[in-house]
């Protein structure tokens, strides 16, 4: 099966790329966005494609399902580029995947196509009347797609259609600003709220399982997918072992409409702020449908379970110090080269999963190993293993082929990925053995490492 991705570099294209890359049946993928993805996979092509291009077609032949899930969310962008990305190009995704011979699109919509309004029925289903919303561009865009499937979707029998219906994405890695301002209040233990309503959440790798059970069973139809409240705010953080964090409303504005000043500054991106007018609105999924006709079996069925997920696995909490120590490493061997990366050129993309984690680049040119923090797009390959994987390999604690027979360290890409983390590592048991600043240096570091801290 040959499948095709529009924005498979963003938050949910990346996971549901990974299950796709995983999945038997499909021999090829072709990922279509404006960044090349942080995965790599001998079944995987990356096509930098904007959505609106005339020529999408041909970028979909031979592909019997698209997965669309490009969608500009929280960006704060002129209106009509808003609107030719989001309408205009969703458009042109699934008159594209017709004229390419598609047989289905599963398309990520969103619980906003609803309408965000606080006095829908609760809980909201599948047949629950969409409202449109102009003052908030993401929910009006959401909207007015689904008017046009309505009308589309009737005239093209042959093209399954899915409309997944997600409540707010929550996964190790945020695709939009406002995300990961939530995530990194989650890392210190806060849980910023606006209001008293339940905060409408799912896991995006449960959302990722429901695209590919639509796709297993060649479904059609629109599906709710949120992961069940446990209560308010204050109810929510009480369970999760979090501290109830209140942000006044006006507090939200005033930042977000802050957002364009700061991007200018180099301190963030801008954000719509209808996102902090509309937030705080009192909106409950059913995903009943999802769960008896998709055999969807979330991971994390409530939002708490969500919560403690994150909390459990988003890298985070040793970033600075792991930034000092492959800043270290570079200082102390720069200008220095490693013999047995002689003659390659590689990007790795190390991923550290888990708190005290993170996306790194490791870099090979000339024989001379640098890195940085990120992830390199596109990678030559990917070295992920756990945070305290990483810790162990360090503190020599565990051997290097032992990891990777064991399936504790995954090597995906050209076979470089092996070499330069070995490299990596033997550096640093080097450097600890060296006299002087730079070898104590690296033994207070192996120090710290000895306790497992984040």
């Amino acid at each position: 099966m040959r499948v095709a991705v529009t924005g498979g570099s963003g938050q949910l294209g990346s996971v549901v790329l990974r299950r796709l890359i995983d999945h038997r049946k499909v021999k090829r993928i072709v990922s279509l966005d404006l960044s090349p993805p942080r995965l790599v996979s001998g079944k995987l092509e990356a096509r930098q494609v904007d959505v609106r291009a005339p020529e999408l077609a041909k970028h979909l032949e031979g592909c019997e399902v698209v997965f669309h899930l490009a969608f500009l969310v929280t960006a704060k962008v002129d209106p009509e580029v808003y609107y030719g990305v989001n309408v205009e190009g969703t458009r042109n995704v699934f008159q594209a995947a017709v004229q390419a011979g598609a047989r289905q699109v599963i398309y990520a919509s969103s619980m906003a196509a609803y309408g965000v309004y606080g006095d829908h029925p609760e809980p909201i289903l599948e047949t629950t009347p969409r409202r449109p919303l102009p003052d908030f561009p993401y929910s009006y865009a959401k909207y007015q797609v689904e008017d046009w499937l309505d009308q589309f979707e009737p005239t093209h029998p042959e093209l399954a259609i899915v409309r997944l219906r997600p409540a707010i994405l929550v996964g190790t890695r945020f695709g939009n600003p406002l995300g990961q301002l939530f995530g990194q209040a989650l890392e210190r233990g806060w849980l910023v709220s606006s209001g008293d309503v339940p905060l409408p959440l799912v896991w995006d790798e449960d959302v990722a399982d429901a695209a590919i059970a639509a796709m297993d069973q060649g479904r059609r139809g629109a599906y709710n997918l949120m992961a069940t409240p446990e209560g308010g705010p204050a109810e929510l953080a009480a369970a999760t072992g979090l501290k109830d964090v209140r942000t006044p409303k006006a507090l939200l504005a005033l930042s977000s409409a802050a957002a364009p000043l700061l991007e200018r500054l180099g301190l963030g991106d801008p954000v719509d702020p209808s996102w902090a007018r509309f937030g705080g609105v009192r909106m409950v999924l059913s995903s009943e449908k999802a769960k008896q006709e998709l055999s969807w079996r979330p991971r994390c069925p409530t939002n708490a379970d969500v919560l403690r997920r994150y909390r459990a696995e988003a890298p985070g909490g040793g970033a600075r110090r792991l930034a000092w120590f492959f800043r270290s490493l570079d200082l102390a061997s720069r200008g220095k080269t490693e013999p047995e990366l002689s003659g390659m050129s590689s990007a790795v993309h190390l991923a550290l999963l888990g708190p005290g984690g993170g996306d790194y680049t490791l870099r090979v040119e000339g024989g001379r190993l640098t890195t940085q923090a990120g992830a390199p797009r596109p990678p030559t390959s990917v070295a992920t293993m756990k945070w305290e994987i990483f810790r162990q390999l360090l503190r020599g604690e565990l051997d290097f082929a032992t990891a990777q027979l064991t399936g504790k360290l995954r090597l995906e890409g050209d076979t470089s990925a092996g070499f330069v983390v070995g490299a990596l590592v033997r550096r640093f048991r080097n450097q600890t053995e060296l006299p002087g600043w730079r070898g104590q240096a690296a033994r207070r570091f192996a120090s710290w490492l000895a306790g497992g801290a984040a």
